[in-house]
């Protein structure tokens, strides 16, 4: 690859864009099965019911960023660099799995504050339960991430969406309520869960170690605040929305989610290289080819974007 005056061949290996492939490969899939599930719930909730939904969504999406403290990329980076420091990584395990029960729970309680509808609040305590374990099952996803096995990722990712789909189904075929639909997604998001521990090798563990905690939450604050700035700026716009247009009486919530969702599918491609490229670049931190591969990642992202807009 010639760039900058230097004529020399693309450093980034092969696995990095296979796995950027196997992901998008499952995006598009688990979109796909996305997008009938939103055509069928729109059309069943209504503008209205659906806005509440993505709520929801919004909201505990917001705590999940707060429950990661960003001790999922740690956990990547540590799996990646191949040294045997286990008892590490299961002292990371133990305090995500802590937070994220500590973290949910405040939430949780904070929005029987909000000034939300019965069933949106009824809605958020149940899908909390979901995104704990989409948590728990991130810790996976990263032991796949880092062993550049992604194509485990997709598919336990796809599992879970057509579960979710078969179980909605069934609620609307049935006419049962909002809360049935939301807790469809509860199951799907455990059945993601379960599909990913029955194709991990590895051994994750529980192991409780208070007096590391602190050192490894000081380590892992740069991720934090760089995930809650992420988050803030893709999800924080739906709830100011929910405040100033009720999503009880007014359409404006459920009508900006639908739309937004479009856009986000193709954001999502530079998170699947970069996820890709971590590892590597985990591996390689000190050696002499990290500058060139993060040059290479850099321009192949600016020329993805180009043609993504």
């Amino acid at each position: 690859m010639a760039y900058f005056g230097m004529n020399t061949r693309l450093n980034i290996p092969l696995s990095v864009f296979l796995n950027t492939f196997y992901q998008g490969f499952g995006r598009i899939v688990a979109t796909l099965l996305g997008l009938l599930t939103t055509i069928i719930l729109a059309r069943y909730l209504g503008v209205i019911g659906f806005g509440q939904l993505g709520i929801v969504f919004a909201y505990l999406a917001l705590a999940g960023t707060f429950a990661d403290f960003g001790l999922g990329t740690i956990l990547t980076r540590e799996l990646a660099k191949g040294e045997k420091r286990t008892s590490f990584v299961h002292t990371i395990i133990s305090l995500r799995l802590l937070i994220s029960v500590v973290v949910l729970a405040i939430f949780s309680v904070i929005a029987l504050f909000l000034p939300y509808p019965r069933e949106v609040v009824l809605g958020i305590v149940i899908y909390s339960f979901g995104s704990f374990f989409l948590l728990a099952y991130n810790m996976i996803s990263a032991v796949f991430q880092a062993k550049l096995t992604m194509q485990k990722h997709v598919f336990a990712q796809i599992t879970g969406n057509l579960i979710t789909l078969l179980i909605v189904l069934f609620g609307v075929t049935q006419g049962l309520p909002f809360l049935f639909i939301v807790t469809a997604y509860v199951i799907g998001s455990l059945s993601t869960l379960l599909s990913g521990l029955l194709m991990l090798r590895e051994k994750l563990r529980f192991r409780l170690a208070f007096s590391e905690y602190r050192k490894l939450l000081v380590h892992s604050l740069p991720f934090f605040f760089s995930s809650v700035l992420a988050v803030l700026y893709w999800r924080v716009d739906t709830i100011i929305l929910s405040f100033f247009k009720n999503p009880q009486t007014l359409p404006d919530v459920g009508i900006y989610t639908a739309s937004y969702r479009i856009f986000e599918v193709f954001v999502l491609f530079g998170t699947f290289f970069a996820n890709a490229l971590l590892p590597i670049l985990a591996r390689r931190v000190h050696n002499r080819d990290f500058t060139r591969i993060s040059l290479e990642a850099f321009i192949l992202s600016i020329v993805g974007g180009v043609l993504a807009i």
